[in-house]
């Protein structure tokens, strides 16, 4: 699929940041210049696949005080460990909420 983006450099540059995070999204290849139509922006083309990839969930038990188990069912889960802290996140759903 091809991709055209006309904008603010950094906003171009955060869009397509954000894109590359999405899993499903690869962007390939991709070329910037200038917009000499419109001052201070730029127009940036790129070659996107996207990959349908299965979804994982990852299942997260807590244990309160009272020794009561919580269980969070997350979709696209992932852990990280950083700085001697683990960093749990993803989506939470409810199909009956």
């Amino acid at each position: 699929m091809k991709l055209f983006v006309r904008g603010n450099p950094d906003e171009v540059q955060t869009f397509f940041q954000e894109l590359s995070a999405h899993r499903q999204y690869e962007v390939i290849a991709h070329y910037r210049e200038k917009d000499h139509f419109h001052k201070g922006q730029v127009r940036v083309g790129a070659t996107v696949q996207v990959e349908k990839k299965p979804r994982e969930s990852l299942l997260v038990t807590m244990m309160t005080d009272e020794g009561k188990e919580i269980e969070l069912k997350l979709l696209d889960g992932r852990v990280i460990e950083m700085d001697g802290q683990t960093l749990i996140f993803g989506k939470v759903f409810d199909l009956f909420a």
